[in-house]
This record gives C-alpha cells, sequence and structure tokens, in this order.
C-alpha cells in the first residue's frame, strides 16, 4: 500500500476566526474529493488554532461519513502562518516521516501560504516531483506520494 501525505487548504474565515457556512461548505466538498485517496488508518494534524482545529473535525466527521477510520488529531503550536520558517517545516516534515512509519495516510490542514512553499521545499526531505499528475501528485519513487491539494490543478 502506498503511503500519503495530503495537505489541504484550511477553510475561509471571518475576523473572528469563525468559518461561515459558506465555506464550511466549500471545505467539505474539498475534503469529500480527497477522501477516495484515503486508504487504511489516517492521522490528521493541524495548527492549535480555532479555525483550523474546526477544519481537522471537518475532516474527521467526512472520513467517517465514508467509513474511513482517523486517529485523534496532533496539533502543533508551529504549523500556523509563520509555518514557512526552515525550523517549522523541518518539524513538520519530521512528524510526517514518523506518522507515516505508522499510518497509512497523513491529512494535513495547512495555510494558504504553505501550500506552494511546501511543494518547492519538498525535494529538500527526499520527495521527489517527477510524474505529478494533475492533483499535484508528488511522489517519493517506491515510498509515499504526497499529494498537494488545492481544489485546482497545480
Amino acid at each position: 500500500m502506498v503511503k500519503k501525505l495530503l495537505l489541504i487548504r484550511q477553510a475561509a474565515s471571518d475576523a473572528t476566526g469563525n468559518i461561515p457556512p459558506m465555506a464550511a461548505d466549500s471545505f467539505k466538498k474539498r475534503v469529500r474529493d480527497i477522501t477516495p485517496l484515503v486508504e487504511g488508518p489516517t492521522k490528521i494534524f493541524t495548527h492549535q488554532a480555532f479555525k483550523t482545529t474546526k477544519c481537522a473535525n471537518i475532516i474527521k466527521e467526512c472520513l467517517m461519513e465514508v467509513g474511513k477510520i482517523s486517529s485523534d488529531i496532533s496539533y502543533s503550536s508551529k504549523l500556523g502562518e509563520d509555518c514557512c520558517d526552515a525550523e517549522s517545516l523541518n518539524e513538520f516534515m519530521n512528524w510526517v516521516n514518523d506518522s507515516l512509519s505508522i499510518y497509512n495516510s497523513v491529512i494535513a490542514v495547512a495555510p494558504g501560504m504553505m501550500l506552494p512553499i511546501a511543494k518547492r521545499k519538498l525535494g529538500d526531505y527526499g520527495f521527489s516531483n517527477e510524474g505529478a499528475s494533475f492533483q499535484g501528485s508528488i511522489t517519493k519513487p517506491g515510498d509515499y506520494i504526497i499529494y498537494i491539494y488545492r481544489g485546482r490543478p497545480l
């Protein structure tokens, strides 16, 4: 079974961090688009903030709707708006590697600004972007397929 990391952009929110119903529906649609890619035990990872915690709960809900099992949600104080610095990205990738040694799939809720940076930096962590598909899959031959998913082709 291929190990997968799915990065998904967090839902839009208002100034107070609440996710309006329309944004929640849009986020649920994106999550439902990626649930077919999830196989086996799954770990959900997010920044410890009100908005992203709500996103993680929506992901867990969507996985349960289709009978897929997810583990508890893990939180990091570093995967926030400042997550693009080298230390935070390194911590995140170490966490991903540790998680993929146990789980088949990892879903991470990420700020939109992290996605292009993670895509550029994944090579530093042994991932290759050869053979990327329209879904933005990035492969590490024989090991992981990484999907960086933003709801549209990358």
